[in-house]
């Protein structure tokens, strides 16, 4: 039965693990693209009209 313990409570830890790493790199993504978001919206304010 011990064997069975472990096995069960390594196979939650891993997929915790990835879950953890899967909304950090959702997270990333999230900020970079709020990031180019604002450098596009103060590009196109800084451009003066012909």
């Amino acid at each position: 039965m011990m064997p069975f313990m472990n096995c069960f409570r390594l196979l939650l830890q891993t997929e915790a693990r990835a879950r953890s790493r899967a909304l950090e790199k959702a997270g990333n993504k999230i900020a970079a693209r709020i990031a180019i978001i604002a450098i596009t919206i103060s590009n196109s304010i800084n451009v003066k009209p012909l």
